[in-house]
């Protein structure tokens, strides 16, 4: 009997502690008016969170136009070899010239934090864009990117650190890339 008051006085303590944050929830675990507004962003808290960011399968709820994210946390990504841009990648085929997959048009606030050890590199023969973003058409602002590689072997293959391609409405504003390089058409993004 004693046994079993003591399970229940437990399981009553553990269902009455206020939801923490779940990985991968993007901030709605910790506080459930977080709806990607400027007031109330998307939080990236750890890489869970950020692979949920990244996922392209999730590309019309945090990639979208209008729609905010903010970086709470410094993100490694070490021992990750990326064949795409991370966020908003290119879709490689050889059917076209231009980018055709879903650019990223939200705002992506870095808070000052950084993502390191990030790598790509590709073999492919077709035109691509490389970068953290493949291709930007909102704003990143305040993020930094350190002690990276990006690396693609042919000429079509366009680079950069923080994103491979920015037109249209893109802003890159107060955002650092500290790495390497290396291709035959190389764009390399430094603003301060």
């Amino acid at each position: 009997m004693r046994k079993t008051f003591i399970f229940a006085s437990l399981l009553c303590v553990l269902i009455s502690i206020p939801t923490l944050a779940m990985n991968g929830d993007m901030g709605v675990g910790t506080d459930p008016n977080t709806d990607g507004s400027e007031t109330y962003p998307y939080l990236i808290e750890d890489v869970n969170d950020f692979d949920t960011f990244a996922d392209p399968a999730n590309a019309a709820t945090y990639w979208a136009a209008g729609v905010h994210t903010q970086l709470t946390t410094d993100i490694d990504l070490s021992g990750r070899t990326y064949t795409t841009a991370v966020i908003a990648p290119d879709l490689i085929d050889d059917s076209r010239y231009n980018f055709t997959g879903t650019p990223f048009s939200g705002v992506f606030d870095g808070n000052f934090h950084t993502f390191s050890s990030l790598t790509i590199y590709t073999n492919t023969l077709y035109r691509c864009y490389l970068g953290l973003f493949g291709q930007v058409d909102g704003i990143i602002r305040n993020l930094s990117v350190k002690d990276s590689t990006i690396a693609g072997n042919n000429n079509s293959v366009l680079l950069g650190g923080i994103c491979g391609l920015s037109y249209h409405a893109g802003m890159i504003e107060n955002c650092h890339f500290i790495g390497e390089i290396a291709g035959t058409e190389a764009l390399v993004l430094r603003h301060s």
